[in-house]
């Protein structure tokens, strides 16, 4: 902003509306609240579990969205939703098989 001259534009449009400085310090917040919660998720239990919420999140999302917008599915869209959930799932099931395999073969064995 201060190389390409429009700070001055911002500040004059922030003193305009004040409300604007406190969603933005709103939106700064939530968004580093998520980044906190999206690292925690990831060291904690993995990427794989990570992957798994934000797709089922937006998988909620749309299905709000056409729900609020009566928008109508077809059979290509369910189609490709099950190919998603169904491989994710997959590969879920078989990590774990993979985990216990590991384990029940004991210490030292690769």
């Amino acid at each position: 902003l201060v190389q390409r001259g429009e700070i001055a534009a911002c500040l004059a449009f922030t003193t305009a509306h004040p409300e604007f400085l406190w969603h933005s310090i709103l939106l700064s917040l939530c968004s580093a609240t998520g980044q906190i919660f999206i690292f925690h998720t990831i060291s904690r239990f993995g990427p794989l579990v990570f992957t798994i919420i934000m797709t089922v999140r937006q998988a909620i999302s749309v299905f709000l969205s056409a729900m609020i917008f009566q928008h109508d599915f077809n059979h290509l869209a369910w189609a490709g939703i099950l190919t998603v959930f169904v491989s994710m799932f997959a590969r879920v099931y078989f990590s774990q098989q993979e985990k216990k395999a590991k384990k029940s073969a004991g210490p030292g064995a690769s």
